[in-house]
């Protein structure tokens, strides 16, 4: 599976550590930038045992974001500092065992626990985390689900597309970083569709 990750420069350590050591890092739910995530309802009644074993699963997992889209403006201007960062390409191992893949269900309802569902409260935080708004499908997220902090394993970069205001002086430095199998490509905007499309490759260590 081919997957992409938006990334402001500002902390560019990030970025060297996604560079080089190859790993990415997984968030809490709680401090992603939706302040609605992990939020769900339940029925009048239910345990609060119930309702603690699923806080408790939640603590538990990890989110590492991605998107299938790497074309979006909107994407771009959000998670990438209005075009001055860089996308990363990745192609993931969807037979690795050590996180679970769950493609971001879009919803206007929340999901909603009861006593007679009780026997599922194990996979209730998986399902409740794989949610969100409908208001935001133009991410077209997929995320990897770890208890680990870093997701290495699985997981290949393949390639870096640049920005259209991305620095000169930060481009040239990812290019020392990146391994000689990474492709890095500058980008620009469709003058039809306005979608961000691959231009020329900016270098090549091959």
């Amino acid at each position: 599976m081919e997957l992409y990750k938006y990334k402001s420069l500002h902390n560019f350590e990030h970025i060297a550590e996604i560079i080089c050591m190859k790993r990415f890092y997984a968030a809490k739910y709680y401090d992603l930038n939706d302040p609605m995530e992990g939020i769900f309802n339940c029925d009048e009644g239910t345990k609060k045992e119930y309702i603690n074993d699923i806080k408790k699963g939640k603590q538990k997992l990890r989110i590492c974001a991605f998107s299938k889209d790497p074309q979006n403006p909107l994407l771009w201007a959000h998670y990438a500092d209005g075009f001055k960062g860089i996308c990363i390409k990745v192609e993931i191992d969807e037979k690795f065992q050590d996180f679970e893949i769950v493609k971001v269900e879009y919803s206007d309802k929340r999901i909603c626990f009861n006593n007679n569902v009780a026997r599922l409260r194990g996979e209730f935080p998986k399902l409740i985390l794989r949610q969100k708004a409908k208001e935001w499908t133009v991410e077209k997220e997929v995320r990897l689900l770890s208890s680990n902090e870093y997701i290495q394993d699985g997981i290949k970069i393949k390639g870096i597309f640049l920005g259209l205001r991305t620095p000169e002086i930060l481009k040239n430095t990812i290019i020392k970083l990146a391994a000689p199998n990474v492709e890095i490509w500058n980008t620009k905007i469709d003058s039809k569709t306005n979608k961000i499309v691959i231009g020329e490759r900016f270098y090549s260590k091959k």
